[in-house]
């Protein structure tokens, strides 16, 4: 039965036809699953250009899927590596380049050859990611201070450390609108962003999105000048404790490989490895008409 691929317009309606197959391993693809979330309620959340949604079918089955918030990278997913040649194909229907993609390694790599065939843009490696899953609520380390929600009243000190985390963690990314993100954010309420004080705030960490089982952790940040205290670790300890046992299954976050500190804390904290994660960034296109 040859491969077909079903672009979707509706969040909503893609979300129905691609959450039996991200489910099925909903630590890998927690980053898909929040988008549509967010996307579902509103559907210019994470950009301002209307996502691309595609599914690649064998029959009924979903056996990959491309997503893409303009401007930001490609998530991929391929269950069958044949679903990615025309998953690429459909993607360059709409975009002359993209910036970058996210997937497992060799996902990646396959799609990055493809698409250079397709545009000329070259492909070099960026963060290599890993994403951790916690599934029981983590004892609170000894650390001095206190935990409380974030308010409005933070939100320039979220918008600083938050601008500052970008800056140092992934700066490719600077440049984002802060301010909204912040602000969108904070009007959700909930623990969107939590706070470790001692004697004033030390260290910062969010609930990125949630995922119908689960929520995923993100930004962690805590200053330079007070690092190694014991912050971090005391700010998501609480947060994934307080998630934990309000219900959620699971708390998942993202780290850079390359990064043993940060590693080391959430693995400490309960966290266990899932998978590895890839970020390919890609070239701007050469000039002349591009493949086809």
């Amino acid at each position: 039965m040859p491969l077909t691929i079903c672009r979707v317009e509706d969040p909503a309606e893609f979300a129905d036809l691609a959450s039996p197959y991200l489910l099925q391993n909903e630590a890998r693809h927690n980053l898909e699953l929040g988008i549509l979330d967010r996307l579902r309620d509103d559907p210019s959340a994470v950009g301002d250009e209307p996502a691309h949604l595609a599914a690649a079918l064998h029959g009924a089955d979903v056996v990959g899927i491309a997503m893409r918030t303009p401007p930001h990278n490609l998530l991929l997913s391929a269950a069958d590596p044949a679903a990615i040649p025309p998953l690429a194909d459909d993607l360059r229907e709409r975009f002359e380049q993209l910036r970058g993609i996210l997937s497992d390694p060799p996902t990646a790599a396959a799609f990055a050859a493809r698409w250079g065939e397709l545009t000329g843009q070259e492909a070099t490696p960026g963060m290599p990611q890993r994403i951790y899953e916690l599934t029981r609520a983590p004892d609170q380390p000894d650390a001095p201070g206190r935990y409380r929600i974030a308010r409005h009243r933070d939100r320039d000190l979220l918008v600083r450390w938050i601008e500052e985390f970008t800056a140092e963690a992934v700066p490719d990314q600077a440049g984002d609108d802060v301010e909204r993100f912040v602000g969108r954010r904070l009007d959700a309420g909930g623990r969107s962003f939590v706070l470790w004080e001692d004697g004033e705030p030390v260290s910062l960490a969010g609930v990125g999105a949630f995922t119908p089982n689960g929520a995923r952790i993100g930004p962690v940040y805590t200053p330079p000048a007070v690092r190694g205290r014991g912050y971090a670790a005391a700010v998501v300890a609480r947060l994934c404790r307080d998630l934990l046992e309000s219900g959620r299954r699971f708390c998942f976050l993202f780290t850079d490989r390359r990064n043993a500190t940060s590693n080391r804390l959430y693995v400490r904290l309960g966290y266990e490895p899932v998978c590895d994660i890839q970020e390919v960034r890609f070239s701007e296109a050469p000039a002349g008409p591009p493949s086809r």
